[in-house]
């Protein structure tokens, strides 16, 4: 209950500052939506709007970096952490961070936990999840009236789009799969899409049983 009262009222700020003007991605409806809700999950306070700016920055620098549309630009991971840093050794963080890491690192995992991936994963599932609801109005109609089970079509969604198209994993020895012999130092993909649709007739479709 209180997460749904923390992302209703970082929606509504959200929306309320935005340039729709500017808006060419679902991704970039979110990302300011999940920045300030993962900064209030941390700091237990609104989250101010250069505070939001140097989060959904880096955030956006990463996946763009991720999906090859671009370089990562450290300048602005580097910022974000000197942010960090400043809070954490005025003691403004209200949760026990790990005592074994220093300040720096008490910083990178504050950033890579929850404004890098957090921010990243969030973003993209939701526009994921708002693109297939869009596509269907019989869902749309079934969430409306109450009818439809909104963590069924959310499985549904990051089913059909998973966050991650691949894995890969670098073999430390032979593998011997009957007659062939895959190398030590291979590189493994495991594809995430493929494996999702695995026995269904129609897997491209949400909700492919019904």
């Amino acid at each position: 209950a209180q997460a749904v009262d923390i992302v209703t009222r970082c929606t509504d700020r959200a929306l309320d500052t935005l340039d729709t003007v500017s808006q060419v991605r679902l991704r970039d409806l979110m990302m300011p939506i999940w920045a300030e809700f993962y900064y209030e999950l941390v700091f237990a306070e609104p989250c101010p709007p250069e505070a939001r700016d140097l989060i959904v920055g880096n955030a956006d620098d990463v996946v763009t970096a991720l999906k090859c549309c671009g370089l990562r630009h450290m300048d602005r991971r580097e910022r974000l952490t000197a942010y960090l840093v400043r809070r954490i050794e005025a003691g403004e963080i209200p949760h026990k961070l790990p005592e074994s890491f220093t300040v720096q690192e008490q910083a990178w995992y504050l950033q890579g936990a929850f404004f890098n991936t957090a921010v990243v994963q969030s973003s993209e599932a939701m526009a994921h999840l708002l693109m297939a609801i869009a596509q269907h109005r019989d869902v749309q109609a079934g969430l409306f009236a109450g009818t439809e089970d909104i963590g069924h079509v959310m499985d549904e969604a990051l089913r059909l789009y998973p966050l991650f198209g691949v894995a890969h994993r670098i073999t430390t020895g032979d593998i011997r799969t009957g007659t062939h012999t895959i190398p030590t130092g291979s590189v493994l993909l495991f594809n995430y899409a493929k494996f999702h649709q695995a026995g269904f007739d129609h897997p491209t479709f949400l909700f492919p049983t019904r």
